[in-house]
């Protein structure tokens, strides 16, 4: 697995397997604490985590979303 083949599975929202292109996948129910989510590819068997961030919320269907800099600068004022 390479950089730019994970790119191109995020960037597609990871609907298909980055192994063998397959869409025939299982998966597994959300691990909130750890924002992981097991995926199982049901055509050539690879298993992977897909790796979840919170980048924003809904509110009445409006949603937020601050932009990369206001996130990055709040984590480096808590010195994070």
């Amino acid at each position: 697995m390479d950089n730019k083949t994970v790119a191109e599975y995020i960037n597609q929202d990871g609907c298909y397997c980055p192994y063998c292109g397959s869409e025939n996948l299982d998966t597994e129910p959300m691990e909130f604490e750890c924002r992981t989510q097991k995926i199982t590819c049901l055509d050539c068997h690879e298993e992977w985590l897909d790796v979840y961030e919170l980048v924003g919320i809904l509110v009445n269907g409006e949603e937020f979303r601050p932009n990369h800099w206001e996130l990055t600068t709040e984590r480096i004022m808590r010195n994070e």
